[in-house]
């Protein structure tokens, strides 16, 4: 499988996304960031775009795959 780019409005539907759950706003600059953390996630389930993830994470089919994705395009971070 070749690499898949993601469109503008894929990664804003990813934007949105990560703003409703985890009311974290991520820029334009994240973009890169988005497509690596997912394509092995594409690449398990052989999907041929961010989109087609994007539907399966909001279908609610696999309720487990959207923290999946959370938990992937944010960075938990811990202060002591």
């Amino acid at each position: 499988m070749g690499e898949i780019t993601i469109t503008e409005k894929e990664f804003r539907q990813f934007q949105q996304l990560i703003h409703q759950v985890a009311g974290i706003h991520m820029s334009s600059a994240k973009k890169a960031l988005v497509c690596g953390r997912l394509m092995r996630r594409l690449r398990q389930f052989a999907l041929k775009s961010y989109g087609d993830y994007y539907r399966l994470v909001t279908s609610g089919d696999k309720p487990e795959e959207l923290q999946i994705a959370v938990d992937l395009l944010t960075t938990n971070e811990t202060h002591f």
